[in-house]
């Protein structure tokens, strides 16, 4: 009778002993729900369309959908530059906005050309009162004014200025003009536009920058 209850519990503990290691092994090759996944191989490829990921998919088609849209990004998702845009739209950066001026027979109201820049500037104005009240506007104007450089071998930039083209007016009496004045001297006395707003009248004046060098605008 010891016998057969000693073989029963050696074969007991055998068995003990192999379950526990084949439980060992099904958890190591077996992950569980709450397991750690970090060593866990996958094969899949780019997703045939882009397509974002979904609740309860397989994971071998999640990644393919986000090696999908990698794959789709373009260079100037990585770089920034403007000039890898294929559509570029048309930006105007203001330097001078709703600048208001009054009775002037002459005020600077822009130096310096740069050949990489044009400019738009747009005003509008009306008379003014006798008692200095801004009437209602009855003339506007805009001028396209594109950098003119001095000749080659010209130093200290004499005779560098600006070409302005008018773009279009509407109002019987000009309420603003504008001159461009040429460059004497680089730096003593620079290349500049002129803004003049005669006797009884009102302006408000805006500058707009345009970007024509194809490093900015492609």
């Amino acid at each position: 009778m010891k016998q057969a209850e000693e073989m029963i519990k050696a074969v007991g503990d055998w068995i003990e002993r192999n379950l526990r290691t084949v439980r060992t092994e099904s958890e190591e090759k077996y992950l569980q729900k709450t397991g750690n996944a970090s060593k866990v191989k996958n094969t899949f490829s780019r997703y045939s369309s882009r397509t974002l990921p979904a609740s309860g998919e397989a994971l071998d088609v999640t990644l393919g959908k986000i090696l999908r849209y990698l794959s789709d990004l373009v260079t100037v998702a990585f770089d920034g530059e403007y000039r890898n845009i294929k559509h570029k739209p048309l930006v105007l950066k203001s330097i001078i906005n709703d600048y208001g001026y009054s009775n002037y027979t002459e005020e600077i109201l822009y130096a310096s050309a740069a050949e990489d820049r044009v400019h738009i500037i747009i005003g509008f104005g009306g008379a003014v009162s006798s008692s200095g009240v801004c009437n209602v506007v009855d003339f506007a104007r805009a001028y396209l004014i594109v950098p003119k450089l001095e000749a080659e071998g010209v130093s200290d930039g004499k005779g560098r200025s600006f070409i302005i083209s008018q773009l279009c007016n509407s109002g019987s009496t000009a309420r603003y003009s504008l001159t461009a004045v040429a460059a004497v001297n680089e730096y003593s006395n620079p290349e500049k536009i002129t803004l003049k707003v005669p006797a009884g009248s009102w302006a408000q004046v805006a500058i707009y920058r345009l970007y024509a060098n194809s490093a900015y605008a492609g």
